[in-house]
């Protein structure tokens, strides 16, 4: 995938590596914040599927990031983002947000699908986990349907409370074990 992640689990849609993802580091009660500008499925994921099981997004304008930051709580456990929306075609400044993310001890997700590892390297702009629908340009076509998650190194994973015990285990590897 041309990526310079530490972990890479494939799984069998991108959908899949998103629910993978948010699944693995939310409880019920906790809150990921994201843009409303996402791909038609993953905001139903978020909106509908996430919220019937206890999961809630909090939408946010992401170039506005005293927004972003007062939607912060002590339940928040991630921001998402595309790197580049799909089908809008925003690009959001991933560095601030990486900051933001950062400061607060929350992990940056990224869907780069669109743009893919090859063309932005999301391991030079704070991205803890970087999601990619292998289905889209990676498999050439939709030839085939998959999913990529691919981990980068963090000091965050000891802040997630659902992950706590395998980091206290198996440290930066948490999340992949």
């Amino acid at each position: 995938l041309f990526s310079n992640a530490n972990e890479c689990l494939c799984v069998s849609s991108g959908m899949a590596a998103i629910s993978s993802v948010i699944l693995s580091i939310c409880n019920n009660g906790d809150n990921i914040i994201s843009s409303k500008y996402l791909f038609g499925n993953t905001y139903s994921l978020f909106a509908k599927t996430f919220k019937s099981v206890g999961i809630e997004t909090q939408y946010a304008d992401l170039e506005n990031f005293d927004e972003l930051e007062n939607k912060i709580d002590s339940k928040t456990r991630a921001i998402f983002l595309e790197i580049l929306t799909n089908p809008q075609l925003i690009i959001f400044d991933v560095v601030k947000i990486s900051e933001i993310a950062r400061k607060h001890n929350i992990l940056l997700i990224a869907d780069n699908t669109i743009l893919t590892p090859y063309i932005f390297p999301s391991s030079k702009y704070g991205i803890d986990i970087e999601i990619a629908s292998t289905t889209k340009f990676i498999s050439g076509g939709a030839t085939s349907v998959g999913g990529a998650i691919m981990i980068y190194e963090s000091s965050k994973w000891e802040h997630i409370p659902k992950i706590k015990p395998e980091f206290d285990k198996f440290g930066k590897q948490a999340l992949i074990k």
